[in-house]
């Protein structure tokens, strides 16, 4: 039964769905906005683990697009609440 299911193939597009392409200067902008705040701050703003935010800013691009669109409008979010400040 198991020896007709076979193996995953590393390259299928299924399995590696959140590897899209997006620009690299792009997430070297949101990364270095995102480097203003603290891990926890954006943790609670965001909704994203803190391990995620962690890798995120330390250079790991395997982010998926859902978690960087969240990522992205905390990150205006607190920057719009520090203007009003």
């Amino acid at each position: 039964m198991l020896a007709d299911a076979g193996a995953l193939d590393a390259a299928d597009e299924t399995c590696r769905e959140y590897d899209r392409v997006v620009d690299a200067k792009y997430l070297d902008q949101i990364r270095s906005e995102a480097k203003h705040f603290s891990n926890k701050l954006l943790s609670r703003q965001s909704g994203v683990a803190r391990c995620a935010i962690m890798n995120f800013k330390n250079g790991r691009n395997t982010v998926k697009p859902r978690t960087l669109r969240k990522l992205t409008k905390a990150i205006r979010d607190l920057q719009n609440k520090d203007m009003n400040n």
